[in-house]
Formats: C-alpha cells, structure tokens, sequence
C-alpha cells in the first residue's frame, strides 16, 4: 500500500482542484483534527457522501506528548483511536486488494501524529517481502515526519501487542 504522509492544506488544494481525484476507489484517508488546529477537517463534503464514507476516517485528538497528557484542555490520542485505526485498515484488507491502493494520511501540518500513524502503519502493511517496495519508498517520501511518540506508543501496541521488556532485558 503506498502511504503519504501530507499536510491538510494539501488535501484542500486537491479538492479545488480536481474533486475526482478523491472518489478513486483505489484512495482511502486517514483525516485528524484537534482542538488547537480548529477542529478542521479537509473535505467535509467526502466524508458525508454516502457511497464513499467507508473510504475516509475522521479522528479527534491533539498532538500532545505524555508530559503534557494530564492536561483537561487537550484530547489525548487513546487505544479507541488505535482500535479504529486498526479496524478501518483491516476492512480494507478484506474488501479490496489492498496492496494496490494508496493511503492518504493527514493532519494540520502532516509531521507528527499523521507521521506517527503512517509509520505504524507503513511497518504493520508493508514491512513484508511482497512489499518491500512501498516499505522503503514510504521512508523515503516521508523523511519529513517526526512522529509523535505517545500516538505511536499507543498505536504499536494496539497492532502489534504490548512489549514485555522485563523479558528481553531481564
């Protein structure tokens, strides 16, 4: 699956442009808004098309860190978020060839948490041999992002179960 990391204003220069380009039944997106960006959302109209809806996940949480997670003014990123993360791309693991398609992930700036959804997801689709070519072409077209760790923390665990470290390190 070949995943891009982008900011939101880029997906909104998409939908002026060419509002087609997002009913390809081959694109899938991954939409994140917060309380410090607006709660902005790039093309609402997408989302509240019927026939492709499926094709879009829309998500609620700040790009905070731990330290800053006590904070009541924030929406933390949660094993919710993951779980809904983890089930939107499974669904399209069982309806559609999904190797072919490309998957759009975005934010405000498109660095930390759609860096760190699309690096979790980049080694939970591609990090295979029949994928190879998209595993290291995501690394390459994303050398940009800077994941946000709580967000990849959390999403880890939720694709690939928790870490017992007291057994590799004793």
């Amino acid at each position: 699956m070949h995943i891009i990391v982008c900011p939101r204003k880029d997906l909104r220069s998409q939908w002026y442009t060419d509002k087609n380009w997002f009913f390809d039944p081959k694109k899938i997106f991954i939409t994140i808004a917060g309380l410090a960006d607006g709660c902005e959302y790039p093309c609402p109209y997408l989302a509240n098309d019927k026939e492709n809806s499926h094709k879009i996940l829309r998500l609620l949480f700040d790009d905070v860190t731990e330290s800053e997670a006590d904070n009541p003014c924030v929406i933390n990123f949660t094993t919710e978020h993951a779980k809904r993360i983890k089930d939107f791309i499974d669904s399209f693991k069982e309806r559609y060839h999904w190797f072919d398609g490309e998957l759009y992930v975005n934010c405000a700036a498109g660095i930390s948490r759609s860096g760190a959804v699309g690096y979790c997801l980049n080694e939970y689709v591609n990090n295979n041999r029949e994928n190879i070519f998209w595993y290291n072409r995501f690394k390459e077209e994303n050398s940009h992002i800077q994941p946000n760790p709580m967000v990849k923390r959390i999403l880890s665990e939720e694709l690939f179960g928790k870490v017992d470290y007291s057994k590799i390190f004793g």
